[in-house]
C-alpha cells in the first residue's frame, strides 16, 4: 500500500528491542508477506529497518511506584542510516557499531537491575527499591558491575573512556 500511494518516499523503521541481531529476521518477515517482485524491489530500495538502543529512565516519584511513565534520558542510538532526515530530532543519534553496543548494554545497563531483582527475590523482597536498601545486595551489585565492566573491556574493542561515555 505504501509503495502504491507514494512510491518515491522512503520509509524508516526503527526496532526498539533488547534482543540483538534481529534486523535480518524482521526484513525477512516483511519480504515474506510480499506477493510480487515489484513490491520486493520497492522494499529493497525505499525501506530501511534499523536497530536502536534505548537508553531511558522513569519519572516515577519513587522506586515503589507501579505507575511508571518512561522518558528518554539520553539519545536513542540508531544504526545509520534512514531514508529520512533525522537532523532536527534531538533525541535520535546515528551510531556505528550498534550490535556491539547493544551486547554491552545488556551487560551494563541491565546488570544492576537484574541483580537487584534476582537477589531481592531470593531474600523475599517484592520491589527493586526494597533490594536497593539491602547493603548485601548493593555490595553484590557493585561486584557484578565491576566484573561485567572488566569482562567487557577484555572482550570488546572499546576503551574504558568509551564505555563510561556509553
Amino acid at each position: 500500500e505504501r509503495a502504491q500511494r507514494n512510491p518515491h518516499q522512503g520509509l524508516g523503521i526503527i526496532s526498539c528491542t533488547n534482543q540483538n541481531h534481529m534486523i535480518h529476521m524482521i526484513e525477512g518477515f516483511f519480504e515474506s508477506q510480499m506477493q510480487c517482485d515489484h513490491q520486493k524491489a520497492w522494499f529493497a530500495e525505499q525501506v530501511s529497518i534499523r536497530d536502536v538502543i534505548v537508553r531511558r529512565s522513569s519519572n516515577a516519584p519513587d522506586t515503589a511506584n507501579t505507575k511508571l511513565t518512561t522518558k528518554v534520558l539520553q539519545t536513542l542510538l540508531v544504526q545509520p542510516s534512514l531514508p529520512v532526515d533525522i537532523g532536527d530530532i534531538k533525541w535520535l543519534e546515528y551510531h556505528d557499531g550498534l550490535e556491539t553496543l547493544k551486547d554491552i548494554k545488556i551487560l551494563t545497563y541491565n546488570c544492576p537491575h537484574a541483580t537487584y531483582a534476582y537477589a531481592g527475590y531470593q531474600k523475599g523482597y517484592r520491589t527493586i527499591g526494597e533490594s536497593e536498601k539491602d547493603p548485601q545486595i548493593a555490595a553484590l551489585v557493585e561486584r557484578c558491575m565491576s566484573e561485567a565492566l572488566q569482562g567487557i573491556l577484555m572482550e570488546y574493542a572499546i576503551t574504558e573512556e568509551e564505555l563510561m561515555d556509553f
